[in-house]
């Protein structure tokens, strides 16, 4: 009996027993789980960035414990010295490998990084420290990023050749190459982000037969849009071009004719008619017969409907374009027929110089030196050396908000001298024991004055400052692209924290008064709003400079996901510099009828499509510009080879006849005129550069409209006084100040310019 009570006893504690086992083997794989951790932090495009611009932050996130959405937050100190935080929400799982890709601007190389991962509660789970001088030294401000998707032989040398003046033409310098080994990184190219981490990129097509027989669409269309929204690509295409993309075009919608077609080129004289005969001084240059008999190029058969052809070959009375530049929206595709690591060009002598010809922007007419510039007496005083100096000192002018504090304290500082001086002696010359009385009343007096003049010169309104360039492209048939660029300044007269937006990207037709809506969650078009330091990061609008990462808080926070400054620290009576950039697809109105004519120059109309006048509204096509006054809202004006027609370059430079010799009005490179500023910032190039206004403009010449021109676009340009709200809470609606924006239409004539050498 005893053992038939013994065996139901024995049961249970095995029972227990191995539920207790379990329970303690599943505390103790718990208890031994690795935590989330950051393994890598990578910055740049394999490792190059510009400071202060925005560039991609590659994480390698291990052992997230659930799959969810997690909040990546990365401070970084810009070039100011203000700690940054840039926030994001990035969906992690819990078993695949976590690389996120957020963007950020990192103004101080030697500075650490701080990155830290939060759950959806809010609790911080990970967090990475970089070294000190971890990463490389950021580019200077006269370099460039050209980036290499594919195997591009013979860079060594390019960049010491293209920074070699030569006598008629200086090329831009190409300072850091980034070469990808594959075109899965093309995910960095966010629309409206990417344009400041990467200013050319190059696409190797073709090298080899393909995997696939076509190429990926979600890479294609990446590739266009960042190329549509003012990217330049160079497209370089190889005996395999048509098997890696297939059916599809090099981008949609540009049609350079079956790539399926392939020639050969047997002579190097096309190239070096395009590149110049003067070998490379590193390379011995053989025999042109030897060049002659051993030289064999494979060239795809091209034919464009439209662009400039700068290098052709003509084979049994065809003329082949060998290399050919495309506009393409905002941006500019330079298509080159053949691979530019082909076996014949890496051994002829000439490739490193057509490497650097084909990888540059030819800068024309650029100035020796500064002290050779006419105009550079004119702004000595302030010692401007580029035009987003200039900008950001136009926008922070705030009449009755910046007095002229010199007179004012010297006033006062008189007035109290004699009050407690002369004045004083006389009231109390019979009574010393007055002295505490008047002593007291005198300091009472001072206060009072000085909290008057404060107030009496300052005002209490939010001010905004702003300049801004509305682009839109009507050359696509699908829909119109807008681009809308803004630098602003908003003067805050009280100190806080506050929150910063812009307003959403403007619908079609535009509206013309501002809207408080901030761009929605996860919006793709929202604007994306930050702070602008000015050129290469220095200013002193943006407040003192911030100190360890442990002893201060954010100086601001950006809502990467929402285009916005979720926390701004301003000091009272400052201003801030803020840039702006959105993108938008709208419907495409009718705004003109144009065809080019013989002349060089368009005939048909065109109209103003806003709902307010376009002052100061010019036509631009090839070289030539037609003043059009202002157009009312809705006009439509007839346009002949017959008008005042004259060459965009005296138009710009505003040059006059005198004693039977044009002149040029000298730039004024001291003036506040924002719409000034703006107009010579958007056709930098056609007025020929720094040669007339003396001033650079590297940092912001995205908004440079000049290669579109020379490429057969048309556009029409007019200014208004309106501009984009900037919205800050809690606090006052923002009142616009000083305001200007230039709308400017891209146009496609029905015929365009001849294309030729």
């Amino acid at each position: 009996m005893n053992g038939g009570d013994g065996a139901p006893r024995l049961r249970t504690f095995r029972a227990v027993a191995l539920l207790v086992g379990w329970v303690v083997a599943f505390l103790l794989t718990n208890a031994v789980r690795a935590a989330p951790t950051i393994d890598a932090v990578a910055i740049g495009i394999a490792g190059a960035y510009r400071p202060d611009r925005w560039c991609p932050a590659e994480i390698r996130l291990a052992h997230i414990e659930a799959d969810g959405d997690y909040r990546l937050d990365i401070d970084a100190l810009d070039a100011a010295g203000r700690r940054i935080r840039y926030s994001a929400t990035h969906r992690l799982s819990a078993i695949a490998e976590n690389r996120v890709t957020q963007f950020i601007q990192l103004g101080r190389a030697n500075e650490p990084l701080i990155v830290a991962l939060h759950d959806a509660n809010g609790r911080l789970i990970a967090e990475r420290r970089s070294e000190p001088g971890q990463f490389a030294r950021p580019l200077a401000e006269e370099e460039s990023l050209t980036v290499v998707i594919g195997r591009l032989t013979g860079l060594d040398g390019v960049d010491a050749l293209s920074a070699q003046p030569s006598r008629k033409r200086r090329y831009q310098r190409i300072a850091s190459i980034a070469q990808l080994p594959s075109a899965d990184r093309l995910a960095l190219l966010d629309r409206s982000l990417a344009l400041d981490a990467a200013t050319t990129i190059v696409w190797m097509v073709g090298q080899s037969p393909a995997a696939n027989a076509s190429a990926d669409a979600n890479r294609l269309w990446l590739l266009d849009d960042w190329v549509r929204a003012g990217g330049r690509l160079i497209v370089s295409l190889g005996p395999h071009a048509a098997q890696e993309l297939g059916e599809s075009a090099i981008l949609p919608g540009l049609n350079l004719g079956s790539l399926g077609e392939r020639a050969e080129l047997l002579r190097t004289s096309p190239l070096e008619s395009f590149v110049g005969h003067e070998a490379d001084a590193s390379t011995a240059r053989p025999s042109a017969e030897s060049d002659e008999r051993s030289f064999r190029l494979q060239i795809a058969r091209l034919n464009p409907v439209e662009g400039k052809i700068v290098a052709a070959v003509n084979e049994t009375g065809d003329r082949l374009p060998l290399i050919v530049h495309v506009p393409h929206g905002f941006g500019e595709v330079v298509v080159v027929a053949f691979d530019l690591s082909a076996p014949a060009l890496v051994s002829w002598p000439g490739h490193t110089r057509l490497l650097a010809k084909t990888l540059a922007i030819v800068e024309s007419d650029a100035p020796r030196d500064v002290a050779e510039r006419p105009t550079s007496r004119a702004w000595a005083g302030k010692a401007y050396s580029s035009l987003s100096e200039q900008l950001a000192d136009a926008l922070d002018q705030f009449p009755g908000a910046s007095p002229e504090r010199f007179w004012y304290l010297t006033a006062a500082a008189i007035a109290y001298i004699l009050v407690i001086g002369p004045l004083d002696w006389y009231l109390v010359r019979r009574r010393p024991e007055w002295t505490w009385a008047t002593f007291l009343a005198s300091v009472c007096l001072a206060a009072a004055g000085a909290y008057a003049i404060v107030h009496a010169t300052k005002t209490d309104d939010v001010l905004v400052n702003q300049l801004r360039f509305v682009d839109v492209d009507f050359t696509a048939q699908a829909a119109a692209r807008v681009r809308t660029v803004a630098w602003s300044s908003v003067y805050q007269p009280s100190a806080g924290i506050y929150e910063v937006a812009t307003q959403s990207p403007p619908a079609w037709p535009p509206r013309t008064e501002p809207t408080d809506a901030a761009p929605s969650e996860g919006a793709p078009n929202a604007p994306r709003l930050s702070l602008w330091a000015g050129p290469s990061g220095q200013s002193d609008h943006l407040g003192p400079l911030a100190g360890r990462f442990d002893t201060r808080e954010p100086a601001a926070i950006y809502d990467m996901g929402r285009g916005r400054i979720a926390r701004l620290v301003s000091p009272a009576w400052s201003s801030r510099l803020f840039f702006s950039r959105s993108l938008a697809d709208t419907q495409a109105p009718e705004v003109a009828t144009l065809e080019a004519d013989a002349f060089g120059r368009v005939v048909g109309s065109v109209r103003n499509p806003l709902d307010e006048p376009l002052e100061r509204s010019v036509l631009f096509y090839g070289a030539y510009a037609l003043a059009l006054g202002t157009l009312e809202p809705g006009r439509t004006v007839s346009v002949d080879g017959r008008g005042d027609w004259r060459s965009a370059e005296s138009y710009l430079t505003r040059q006059s006849l005198a004693q039977d010799r044009e002149t040029a009005e000298k730039y004024d490179a001291t003036a506040v005129d924002l719409g000034r500023i703006g107009e010579v910032v958007g056709f930098y190039e056609a007025a020929h550069g720094a040669s007339y206004t003396g001033l650079a403009n590297r940092d912001i010449a995205e908004v440079d409209l000049s290669r579109q021109i020379r490429l057969g676009r048309a556009i029409l340009v007019g200014q208004s006084s309106t501009g984009a709200n900037v919205g800050i809470t809690p606090g006052p609606r923002a009142t616009p100040h000083r305001q200007t924006t230039w709308w400017r239409f891209l146009l496609k004539p029905t015929t365009t310019l001849p294309s030729g050498q």
